[in-house]
């Protein structure tokens, strides 16, 4: 009877402790589908202190923030161009330094 006592607490023990591991693993996953559904959005002011180019009354402003001593920047220009070209006089152009 001894043995069955031991038998009986022994998978006691393994059902508990696997309810508590599985409980431990749907929370974490519920938490982690709850933070990546959290968006957060990041907002800027813009003044239109800085150079515009194009069409000062347009409807779409296209903000670079850059420095004319940038690699990056500089490889960026190219596309700036096209999109003023192509949108002319849709789109302006305010540069910030």
């Amino acid at each position: 009877m001894s043995k069955n006592i031991g038998s009986i607490i022994k998978w006691v023990v393994i059902v508990v402790a696997s309810i508590l591991f599985l409980s431990l693993f749907a929370y974490l996953i519920i938490l982690t589908k709850q933070s990546k559904s959290t968006k957060t959005t990041a907002s800027i002011s813009l003044s239109s202190d800085g150079q515009v180019r194009g069409n000062a009354s347009a409807s779409a402003t296209l903000v670079e923030f850059g420095d004319f001593q940038c690699p990056a920047c500089k490889a960026y220009e190219p596309f700036v161009q096209k999109i003023l070209q192509d949108e002319d006089g849709k789109v302006k152009l305010l540069f910030k330094h």
